[in-house]
């Protein structure tokens, strides 16, 4: 969920920088789509099932891929960087793509920033404003992907 949560505001900006007629599509977890879903921001947002089995994840992900072939991507940026994002990197084949930094000390969101800039369609920042399509019961959300509903988050 924290991975997903971070490149929100880079790519609500992202969103905010761009013509109305580019699509922004989502590729992520199930298990983490309920925020990315309510918000005004991407055109369709496709989810891997498999929760935290990598079998799993791997075959949906292979289910997916037909229809992610189907879109022709131009871009792909992989916010990710890690087996599953490569393999859908590496498939869909785009004239261009930038893949997230895993290895440098650097803070996740700003190499997140780093990463949507290199794609070279302008500056990043992080956004500070979402627009929801409707209000979520955000202590169901947390706590269905392991808070204990006791702890500060």
């Amino acid at each position: 969920m924290g991975d997903t949560v971070i490149t929100l505001p880079y790519l609500q900006d992202l969103r905010n920088n761009l013509p109305d007629t580019v699509q922004i599509d989502l590729l992520t977890r199930y298990e983490t789509n309920p925020v990315p879903k309510n918000l005004v921001l991407f055109n369709k947002i496709y989810s891997i099932g498999g929760k935290r089995n990598l079998k799993k994840q791997l075959f949906f992900t292979l289910l997916l891929l037909p229809k992610l072939l189907f879109r022709r991507y131009d871009v792909v940026m992989d916010l990710q960087n890690n087996i599953l994002s490569r393999l859908v990197r590496k498939t869909l084949r785009p004239a261009a793509w930038v893949e997230f930094d895993r290895r440098t000390p650097i803070p996740a969101g700003e190499r997140t920033r780093l990463t949507i800039e290199a794609a070279g369609l302008g500056k990043n920042k992080a956004a500070n404003r979402f627009k929801l399509k409707s209000e979520l019961n955000v202590k169901d959300i947390l706590v269905k992907n392991g808070w204990d509903g006791k702890k500060d988050c």
